[in-house]
């Protein structure tokens, strides 16, 4: 049974791209900023945002995804788009579509889409878990849900208690705003031969130098300005 605790305009989106390249990473965030404030962003092209359904038709979950598909286009990189009213459920989605498409778990599919989906789909999970699970002969994520807590946290512990809560349908993860800080190049000082202020040290090295150069070429060797 899914949680009842959810807020019914509340949905989540997970933004996600093969490709880990930072480049334009400012111009991403800025994007997606333009779309709302509540942004949990990962790595590379991926990150959460949580949106609040309006009641204008241009708030509708797939409106407003769309726009952001066409913005994000520029940047050259395919985005995939999973939605539903959990972190859980919005990571999952993503992994049921193309790369450039959306998908988007409506609330009546949630229970369904939990007690069907492969534990190799299982959003956020280790191999090595994946591996454990499907040895003990769960291959369905609700399947979980029917072992008892005792059995659950003695093989996987702390972890193990989350895992059977997700089989549940419960997933109570905020949307955290998370925004890395941009990128600047350090301006690192120029390698300087005088100081500022030191013209007397510069004459006393640069008749020197033209000392030597008189001595050694001739005097027209030994033209210098200041």
């Amino acid at each position: 049974m899914l949680s009842t605790k959810k807020s019914k305009n509340r949905w989540i989106v997970y933004l996600h791209s093969p490709s880990q390249s930072t480049d334009q990473l400012n111009r991403f965030l800025e994007i997606l900023e333009s779309y709302t404030p509540r942004i949990e962003y990962q790595r590379g092209r991926t990150a959460y945002l949580e949106f609040e359904e309006g009641r204008r038709e241009d708030d509708h979950p797939l409106t407003l995804i769309g726009h952001l598909q066409k913005d994000l286009a520029g940047l050259g990189i395919p985005v995939s788009f999973g939605l539903g009213s959990t972190k859980l459920l919005a990571r999952a989605a993503a992994g049921l579509t193309d790369p450039g498409e959306s998908f988007w778990i409506l609330p009546q599919g949630e229970a369904d889409l939990i007690q069907g989906l492969s534990v190799k789909l299982w959003p956020g999970m280790f191999p090595k878990t994946i591996t454990q699970l499907l040895h003990l002969g769960i291959r369905r994520v609700g399947e979980l849900a029917r072992i008892d807590t005792f059995w659950v946290k003695r093989v996987w512990g702390d972890r193990g208690l989350v895992m059977r809560e997700q089989a549940r349908g419960f997933d109570p993860r905020p949307v955290v705003r998370r925004i890395p800080s941009p990128e600047r190049t350090p301006v690192l000082p120029q390698p300087r031969l005088f100081p500022p202020q030191g013209k007397a040290e510069k004459l006393t090295v640069m008749r020197q130098l033209a000392a030597f150069l008189r001595h050694k070429y001739g005097e027209p060797a030994a033209k210098y300005s200041l």
